[in-house]
């Protein structure tokens, strides 16, 4: 006995909306970079078939969206790209962007982060290994020595505790993600805590390959004060300090 018509055309419409489902969702947060999207060409923001990205901008004022859609007239435009609006803050534009991703998974970056140069590879080893999440090795564009012990520092770190920056390019499936319920509302430390979430759930895919970050906050604030910001952060968040707390220190470069 044939299916009936309206069971048949239901089923065909499951089907075409599963081959178009993309595998990746690139979520990229932005507020306010115009001088990295002025530093970035089309080839910045890799096209693939299986590749959608999504940019959620903060309510800049400085011309970045306008150079965002320039840049995407140059070429980005001819994939997948999605350009959000939200209120401020990482967490909640990286959230509001995972809300409209329709990739199987999610990969937040940012946009100071460079995805490594065989992305393309990286993205059929996605496929056939279907993690429930992971993360890169990390580069530093600095060209001083110190940058190179910096980023192993991290790298073998996140390797040992398995909490991720978010400078790593964390990816994860994205009904994990929605079940986690996404980023904290944090100002601050939301890659570590989302990171920790997942290291409940599954081991991560530790990917050797690098991103390649902007090496620009230790330039500016000094390399050694910089890394001992950071560990001073991390260790007063571990005695209950306040997001908010720490945020201040942050943007103001203190340690207290």
């Amino acid at each position: 006995m044939d299916a009936p018509p309206d069971r048949v055309a239901a089923a065909v419409a499951h089907w075409m909306a599963e081959e178009q489902q993309p595998l990746l969702s690139i979520v990229v947060p932005m507020l306010n970079e115009l001088e990295a999207l002025h530093s970035s060409d089309a080839n910045r923001f890799p096209l693939h078939p299986e590749v959608e990205w999504i940019f959620v901008d903060g309510g800049s004022h400085d011309g970045s969206v306008e150079t965002l859609q320039q840049l995407m007239a140059k070429g980005i435009s001819a994939g997948r790209v999605i350009l959000l609006n939200s209120a401020a803050g990482r967490a909640t534009q990286m959230n509001a962007g995972a809300k409209a991703a329709s990739g199987a998974f999610l990969l937040f970056l940012h946009i100071d982060t460079y995805l490594p140069e065989d992305f393309e590879d990286w993205l059929a080893e996605l496929k056939r290994r279907n993690p429930v999440w992971g993360f890169f090795g990390l580069k530093l564009d600095g060209a001083r020595p110190s940058f190179r012990l910096i980023e192993r520092m991290i790298s073998w770190r996140s390797r040992l505790d398995c909490l991720a920056t978010g400078d790593q390019a964390q990816f994860v499936r994205r009904q994990v993600f929605a079940a986690l319920g996404g980023f904290p509302n944090l100002p601050i430390m939301e890659d570590r805590e989302l990171s920790r979430a997942l290291r409940g759930v599954a081991k991560p895919w530790k990917v050797a390959d690098c991103v390649l970050s902007s090496s620009r906050r230790w330039q500016q604030h000094g390399i050694w004060r910089t890394v001992l910001l950071m560990w001073v952060m991390k260790w007063r968040w571990r005695m209950g300090v306040s997001a908010e707390v720490l945020q201040r220190c942050y943007r103001e470069n203190r340690l207290f």
